[in-house]
């Protein structure tokens, strides 16, 4: 696993342009950092006195993150149609993220 500071989306960010990784796994982190940033942006419009109750305005997306079954420190990052996921560790100070599959 491989340390970052920040936030999962600042981590997963650095991470998607990290070269340790390959070009197949930064695409995937990237395409996981776009569906973070959409997920964070559904839940500030679900969090605002705007929203409306519906999925309209919701930003849609096939990668991001969600919480692994492991710990609740864990998250899966995905991307759909990719056959590698990674797995991020809440550390305090941001994240370790390692590859799986």
């Amino acid at each position: 696993m491989i340390s970052y500071n920040g936030t999962l989306l600042d981590c997963v960010r650095q991470a998607s342009k990290d070269k340790i990784w390959s070009e197949g796994e930064r695409e995937v982190l990237a395409k996981a950092a776009e569906g973070i940033d959409a997920q964070n942006a559904n839940l500030a419009l679900m969090g605002s006195p705007d929203w409306d109750g519906t999925e309209r305005g919701f930003k849609r997306h096939s990668a991001g993150a969600k919480k692994a079954n492991i710990s609740a420190d864990f998250w899966t990052l995905y991307a759909r149609g990719h056959r590698i996921y990674f797995h991020a560790y809440e550390t305090g100070r941001g994240f370790n993220i390692g590859v799986c599959g």
